[in-house]
């Protein structure tokens, strides 16, 4: 389902990772892919270290390696661009903590998409690691007033033009849960924080 969504790491007071996914950011769904992430997959030091090598590129970067990626695959019909640069795609949501761990690549490429944050009209969740407080969060959108001192809380809110309908302004996306990494919830404490069971999350 098109449940827009970020995925976020904090590591040095900065976002390092703020991934934006198309797809199934509900609960259900990115949501529990990242949560059991950090609380069954999570190397630590490993991620720590690879998200040292995590550098953002522009649009003009990415369309640059796309067409010097174009040759090869014409040439021998082997590999697409979204197999090579998977976190540069769309439809790449929480794997993307698991693929920067794992990564041995000593660059790893990565679009920018914070901004995604501040409109609380499209981004409808949003799931942040963060490696200095040890802490796992969730975010919901669907906001039209200030999330005052908050994370996000320092965005631009983000104006909607309809038109001869109006406009409308919706605020950056607001927390509904932070877990500490030694005390992260199970899987229906997680929905819970959303008013959400599993059967509805999942249905």
């Amino acid at each position: 389902m098109g449940t827009r969504n970020l995925q976020i790491v904090i590591k040095d007071g900065a976002h390092r990772v703020s991934k934006y996914c198309q797809w199934d950011g509900y609960p259900s769904g990115q949501g529990i892919c990242a949560l059991e992430f950090v609380r069954d997959g999570m190397d630590e030091d490993r991620l720590r270290a690879n998200i040292d090598k995590c550098e953002f590129i522009d649009d003009k970067e990415i369309n640059s390696i796309y067409n010097d990626f174009r040759p090869s695959v014409i040439k021998d019909d082997s590999k697409t661009f979204s197999e090579v640069y998977p976190q540069l795609q769309r439809d790449m949501g929480a794997e993307i903590f698991g693929w920067i761990q794992n990564s041995k690549a000593n660059r790893i490429l990565l679009k920018d998409d914070i901004d995604f944050a501040k409109d609380g009209l499209f981004c409808e969740y949003a799931y942040v690691i963060d490696l200095d407080k040890r802490t796992f969060e969730a975010y919901t959108g669907g906001r039209q007033a200030p999330t005052e001192g908050e994370r996000f809380a320092s965005l631009k809110p983000c104006e909607h033009d309809y038109g001869e309908g109006g406009k409308e302004v919706w605020y950056p996306i607001k927390c509904v849960g932070t877990w500490d990494f030694d005390a992260l919830p199970t899987n229906a404490e997680f929905y819970a924080s959303f008013n959400e069971t599993e059967e509805i999350a999942d249905g």
